[in-house]
Parts: structure tokens; sequence; C-alpha cells
């Protein structure tokens, strides 16, 4: 999660034109993984059918006398800063979403020493594993600053929603429905991928990345939501990985314990050597029976075997 930081300001804002729409059912969502060879940054914007129809019944007419509508105004605003409008089917009824994807090569990455400064990860031992957990501002943080503080005079991402570029007017321009509404409650969601047997302090939502948006690569994310406004939130998620001294310290002393045992097992007993009186028991000096010490059946010895 390296880059989360330095998309504040290159990505994030892409999507905070929809911050005029608080209250219309509309809300943004920022998701945030990788593939083998890329970053993808996909961001949607979630409208209402019948928004919709109500912004474009605004649109002003262009430079050739065409009325803008909030589709042609999303294309170009993407297009200036390298996202595709892309398709996206919306799972819940009567909702329109749009989508930009853009990728970057992970191979064309130039983090910095500072740029993750805030970010703590905090690591336990519990011998057997380690206990990571990562704590770093929440990617949205800021926005409202940079919205309020944009001028005319810059092109940032910020600057464009609020006063347009080029052949692009500004978004309440263009479509005059938007100038009354009020964003200061309008909720921002970030999510990024789940980790397997980890935890975050956000919910664990299932999200559809496939490219045609139709539903068939569906994985667990987490999602983290915030408002648009000027509060400084963190975000936090963990996850364990081996540790491999504990292990091995657990396996020499099964090792050990093992080796003992068929030691202990194995072990045989050393015997005394025998005497003549336990190979030949009988003893003639001793007399240990009627018959003078002969054992029983010979010669009078007890009971005489032959006698009958």
């Amino acid at each position: 999660m390296k880059r989360t930081a330095k998309l504040t300001a290159l990505i994030i804002s892409l999507a905070l034109f929809a911050a005029t729409l608080v209250g219309c059912g509309a809300s943004v969502d920022y998701v945030y993984y990788t593939d083998d060879a890329n970053y993808i940054y996909d961001v949607r914007v979630n409208i209402p059918t019948e928004l919709e129809r109500k912004i474009d019944a605004s649109g002003k007419p262009d430079s050739e006398g065409y009325k803008w509508t909030l589709y042609e105004w999303l294309y170009i605003y993407a297009d200036l800063f390298g996202y595709e409008l892309a398709p996206m089917k919306s799972a819940e009824r009567g909702m329109k979403v749009y989508r930009f994807l853009r990728t970057v090569p992970i191979e064309d990455d130039e983090d910095d020493d500072d740029e993750d400064s805030d970010t703590v990860v905090d690591v336990k031992n519990l011998f057997y594993t380690y206990r990571v957990t990562v704590t770093m501002p929440n990617p949205f943080n800021g926005m409202r600053a940079d919205y309020d503080e944009a001028t005319s005079s810059d092109t940032s991402l910020m600057s464009v929603i609020k006063y347009g570029f080029d052949i692009l007017p500004a978004l309440t321009d263009a479509f005059p429905a938007l100038r009354t509404e009020d964003f200061g409650e309008f909720g921002l969601n970030f999510y990024m991928p789940a980790i397997q047997g980890g935890a975050s302090s956000g919910e664990t939502v299932e999200v559809d990345i496939s490219e045609t948006g139709n539903g068939d690569e569906e994985y667990l994310f987490y999602k983290f939501d915030r408002l648009f406004d000027e509060a400084e939130t963190t975000i936090s998620y963990s996850y364990s990985r081996p540790n491999s001294l504990g292990w091995y310290v657990t396996i020499i002393v099964i090792g050990v314990a093992i080796v003992a045992i068929i030691l202990l097992v194995t072990r045989k007993k050393k015997t005394a050597k025998p005497e003549a009186a336990d190979i030949f028991p009988y003893d003639p000096g001793k007399d240990e029976s009627a018959g003078g010490g002969l054992p029983t059946g010979y010669n009078g010895g007890g009971d005489d075997i032959f006698k009958y």
C-alpha cells in the first residue's frame, strides 16, 4: 500500500465532482489494487438514474450549441487526466455507475523516503507468528481543503471541477441543477484488497473488478468510509506471517524428545551372568525334600513316579 499516500492528490480527487450530489443518493467508491504488473486506480461514481436525468435536463449548450450531458462531461474530464470511462453494471436497481480506470506499471513507481512517513507499522512477536498492524492516513484526507482552496489559475483536478479547463466548463456551469446542493455530508469510500487471515478497521465486502463490470471477478476488499469534511482520519489493517525462529525451536525440541523416547524404548536391559544353580537347580548338599534333596520323581525324592 505504499502508493496510497501519493494518490491523495493525484487520483482520488477525480471522484470529487460528485460531491455536489450529496443528499441525492450518489456516492463515490475508490478501489485500489494491483495485478502482476500494474497499479489499478478504479474510481466509481454511483448516481441514481433519476438524478442523472435531472442533471442532463439542466445541461447548458456547448460551443457548438449542443447541450452538455453528464456522460460527455465525464468522458472529457477523465481523458484530460489519463483515465478511461469504463463500463460498469450497477448491482443496485435504479443506479447508474460511472467508472474511471487507470493503470500504471509498477516498474514506473518512484516512491521516495518521505512518502510513507505517516504510516506506522507495529510488529508483535507471537512466537509462532508475527502480527503486523499497519496504520496510515485515509487517502481522502485533505480533499475538502484542496477543493475549498482550489483556484481558477491552476489546472489541478479540483480546479477543473470548480472552474473548468479549455473546452470543459465547470461542472456547475455545465449543469446548473447542481448549484444548490450542499456536499458537507458526502460519503467517500476507499477499498483495498482484503488479506487472507487478516482484519481491518473497516468492513469486509465483495467487489467486482472485472473489466466489463458484469460480476465475473468478485474479490474480498476492506472498505473504509468517511465524510467529505476536514477531519483527518486513519485506516488500519493487520495480518499474520510465520515466525520461522519459533517453528525452528519447536521442531528442534520435538526432534530431541523423539530421539530420547526411541533411546529409552530400544535400550537393552543388561542381565547378570547365570550361576551353576540357575543352570541346574539341584544341589545335592541341601536336604530340600524327603528324598534327600532329589527332585520329585527321582529315586524316592518325593513321590516316586515309578513306584506304581
